[in-house]
């Protein structure tokens, strides 16, 4: 029977076209995804933006920067630009790089990994305009004006993202930059019309971008900074046609956040006292847009902003460092965050440094965030002699963000000395990230091999803290059997112990990597298993020894790849630094760790061939002979009671403390993760899959050429055949296309945690 010729050349079009609509269905999410309207900017909407807002709120949100600059003054400024004039972006504690002027889209992906981000944020035109002002030189705001109309053009020709093009982070922040340049030309004797034109384009596509509910990073900071971003663009440009809209859809999205971005105790939950710093930051320019749109602050995000800032003054030494867990650098951090306050009306008044932070509290529990954070006084404050920081973690997802594979982790700091550390904020792109985010960046106990993602989980045992020592408790369990105890135990006036009861499965060791700062040289101890630290600083040593279970191993590496061990970063540049890597047997093991400040002098541990632990019977009953800097003490608990007895050259006291069982962090931890997954069902996560969809691409076009080969070859041979085969193709194509949509280049995935 031969088909009405209609019918056949309906066929052969769908024939032909299958293959090409099913290479459309691998590419068309990823060209949806970033495809932005053009806004149509009228002369009266351009008018009003010469006349809205007022100079003052721009002047004031041109400070509101996503990317802050430590000691960002006129001097470093008018000196970046004048590297930028020259094709370098040289910003402090970034790698150096060199790039094209007049933009050209090759630098988005050739740059280094370091200052690529810097450079999709505007970096480049961000200093030229902060030259231009300071300077008054028209060749730095000419060089910005051509950067970004050049930029602009490129934006608006491009189906897919260029290196970091459309990166949420550098979307949201070139924003302010956008509205900087707005405020210098919109004035300027040789303003053109077209160019104006130009920016409020520019500045709508932006807006576009960013009310995207499939661009919304809701789970992360970068949500936090693309609803600044919003905000920023209804302040900047009010008479943008959808200027209503940014405002209403950044507080809606905000009022989702805020169940779960910074718990009722006021910690950011990103897993990082960096983060917590610019989280506060973010959010103190978040309530800052809001007022200047007069839209009044609710009282619960004002109750845990107060108690953010709180925390983050428990986190922050007199030298300006925090203690490095998570994405923390390690180097003093003065730029953030800046603070504002907020009245009664709930305002919140314009951004500013505080004079002082202090922390208001000698030692803090967060039990469901994850913390144990304890001074051990603060009357010498802020001289950092005699001022003692110790910090456990244990935090845990949701969110996701910077969490690094460290539940209980101790950092101590002493006398402007980072004792024991983490790694820190290793950079993006750069080898060894993927380790930095392991257990080998911080000095929790784990399973020799184990993976970042093992399912594991970390309580709060117990805590207390008398008038000479102060103690806390955790148990982390999983994977399989896995059991670790971890009991950090800090006594006046210079002495820390950390014991651990580790019990594994099969042949499996536990492993621990203890990193020291860079700033502490190690020797040997006078006995087995001691080290004599050292520093530059006069009177600031100490001895770190080790009593572990018979088969205790420990091997000292310094910035070493293989294994992973032996790094600090500071200023976002990993340095060398001394790591002991100790390793326990496998099955039941006990490890106790105790660094006593030795203040220059030199002393001989009593107990060092003794066995570690006397009559242990579990991590709730044993006893403890203790190397101090003057003498020796005895440690031991009892059930919930931790008692010390310390006899040195200045006498001796015994007491007595009583840990008080942790409080149930679940119903905090289902409320944070129930608002989480709320947002998470409402907000599906884009999969970037371009690679994978240029393979797919070529592997069906391979696939067409081959089909297309053997049906002419049947044709030739046996014509009957060639029809039914055709037919074969097309339910073939459509079953292919269908398994790609829907399952292997599946574009939207609901996060959880």
């Amino acid at each position: 029977m031969r088909l009405p010729q209609p019918l056949l050349r309906i066929a052969k079009w769908t024939i032909l076209l299958l293959p090409a609509l099913t290479i459309l269905i691998v590419w068309l999410p990823e060209f949806r995804h970033y495809s932005v309207p053009e806004a149509s900017i009228t002369a009266e909407v351009l008018a009003a933006a010469r006349r809205s807002p007022s100079e003052d709120v721009l002047k004031e949100i041109r400070e509101f920067y996503l990317f802050p600059v430590e000691n960002r003054r006129p001097e470093l400024e008018n000196a970046v630009a004048g590297h930028i004039l020259e094709g370098r972006l040289e910003i402090p504690d970034v790698p150096p790089a060199r790039f094209n002027l007049p933009f050209t889209p090759n630098d988005l992906e050739t740059l280094p990994a370091g200052p690529r981000l810097w450079f999709a944020a505007f970096a480049v035109p961000d200093f030229l305009l902060a030259a231009y002002e300071n300077t008054g030189r028209e060749e730095f705001f000419v060089a910005a004006r051509d950067f970004m109309l050049a930029w602009s053009a490129y934006e608006r020709r491009a189906w897919l993202p260029k290196g970091l093009l459309w990166n949420d982070h550098a979307t949201a922040a070139r924003v302010r930059v956008l509205g900087e340049f707005w405020r210098l030309y919109r004035k300027r004797p040789d303003y053109d019309p077209a160019v104006g034109r130009a920016v409020l384009q520019q500045a709508a596509r932006y807006g576009e971008f960013l009310l995207d509910p499939g661009q919304f990073t809701f789970s992360t900071n970068h949500g936090v900074m693309q609803n600044i971003g919003l905000l920023h663009l209804s302040l900047a440009f009010p008479s943008l046609p959808r200027s209503a809209s940014y405002r209403q859809v950044a507080l809606d999205r905000l009022h989702l956040q805020m169940g779960f971005f910074i718990d009722p105790e006021g910690v950011i939950r990103e897993h990082s006292a960096g983060y917590q710093a610019f989280g506060m930051e973010m959010l103190g320019i978040a309530f800052r847009c809001l007022t200047l749109l007069e839209v009044p602050i609710p009282e619960d995000w004002s109750a845990r902003y107060a108690r953010g800032l709180e925390f983050f003054a428990r986190l922050r030494r007199p030298d300006a460092t925090l203690p490095a867990y998570g994405d923390t650098d390690g180097a003093s951090q003065t730029v953030m965050p800046r603070a504002t306050v907020i009245d009664a009306g709930g305002r919140a008044g314009p951004l500013a440094y505080p004079e002082r932070w202090e922390p208001d509290q000698v030692t803090s529990l967060h039990p469901s965030a994850g913390y144990w954070v304890d001074w051990n006084s603060l009357h010498p404050w802020p001289g950092p002699n005699g001022l003692r920081q110790t910090v456990v973690t244990w935090t845990r997802r949701p969110p996701p963000a910077h969490k690094h594979a460290d539940e209980l982790s101790v950092l101590l700091w002493s006398d402007g000395i980072s004792w024991l550390t983490s790694v820190g904020y290793w950079p993006y792109g750069v080898r060894g990230r993927e380790e930095a985010e392991s257990w080998a960046a911080g000095n929790a106990p784990h399973l020799a091999n184990e993976n970042l993602g093992s399912q594991r989980t970390a309580t709060l045992v117990s805590s207390g803290r008398g008038d000479r020592i102060a103690a806390v408790d955790l148990e982390r369990t999983g994977p399989g059997a896995y059991l670790a105890r971890r009991q950090v135990v800090r006594i006046e006036p210079d002495l820390w112990v950390i014991l651990d009861y580790v019990r594994g499965t099969g042949t499996q060791k536990a492993t621990t990597v203890w990193t020291l700062s860079p700033a502490v040289s190690t020797k040997p101890g006078d006995t087995a298993d001691s080290y004599a630290l050292e520093t530059d600083r006069p009177g600031a040593t100490a001895r770190l020894t080790f009593l572990g279970s018979s088969g205790m191993s420990i091997r000292q590496y310094r910035g070493s790849y293989a294994p992973f061990a032996g790094w600090h970063v500071e200023h976002y540049a990993p340095k060398p630094s001394t790591a002991l890597v100790v390793e326990q047997p496998a099955g039941e093991s006990w490890l106790a760790v105790v660094l006593s400040l030795t203040r220059g002098t030199r002393t001989t541990s009593r107990s060092a061939q003794a066995a570690p632990m006397a009559g242990a019977s579990g991590p709730e009953e044993w006893s403890l002979t203790l190397p101090t800097g003057s003498g020796t003490a005895e440690l031991r608990r009892d059930g919930s009671r931790v008692t010390i007895s310390r006899r040195d050259s200045a006498g001796g006291f015994t007491e007595t403390l009583r840990l008080t069982p942790g409080s149930d962090p679940a119903p905090a931890l289902e409320s944070i993760r129930t608002a989480f997954q709320k947002a998470a069902s409402r907000y599906p996560r884009f999969q970037e899959l371009a690679p994978r969809r240029v393979k797919v691409t070529y592997l069906l076009l391979f696939l067409l050429i081959g089909q297309e080969f053997f049906i002419f070859l049947v044709q030739r041979a046996m014509p009957k055949w060639a029809l039914p085969l055709r037919a074969v193709s097309v339910l073939c194509w459509l079953v292919v296309g269908g398994w790609l949509h829907f399952f292997f280049l599946r574009s939207w995935v609901v996060l959880t945690q």
